[in-house]
């Protein structure tokens, strides 16, 4: 349910950003939900456009795209995505049934984890794929 929290935090955001700009009608907002975040896009959306009744931000477009987790090795600058390491993650804590990312609920536990897959070092960096951004937002002022 934190989609609820993060809905608000963003229309709070928009209406401010609106404010600061001279804004009084806000027609789209991009938003960028990153994967290892694993926000469900439909739900935020709702909670999106229901926040923003009321708000120089009701009726507008709510685009959301989900960028992609990616990663890159500090020893050997070797760049891989989420999707190429997760069946081993998952199948190391679930085995073959099938459950959540458990990464998603303690994302501190990447490092132990993970390793690169070309070299195998556990030092890496997450360089995309993470948090939630604002990326534009469209409106009129008059």
């Amino acid at each position: 349910m934190h989609e609820l929290a993060l809905a608000q935090g963003i229309i709070n955001t928009i209406v401010e950003i609106s404010k600061q700009n001279s804004i009084k009608k806000v027609s789209l907002v991009e938003i960028s939900v990153g994967q290892m975040s694993q926000i469900d896009v439909d739900v935020l959306k709702f909670w999106l456009k229901e926040l923003s009744k009321g708000t120089p931000v009701e009726g507008a477009d709510f685009r959301l795209s989900v960028e992609e987790t990616k990663y890159r090795c500090r020893t050997c600058s070797h760049e891989w995505r989420w999707k190429d390491i997760e069946k081993d993650i998952l199948r190391m804590f679930c085995g073959e049934e099938e459950c959540d990312n458990p990464l998603h609920f303690i994302p501190e536990l990447a490092s132990v984890f993970i390793r690169c897959p070309k070299c195998g070092s556990p030092d890496f960096e997450i360089i995309g794929g993470t948090g939630v951004k604002i990326m534009r937002i469209v409106g009129g002022r008059d």
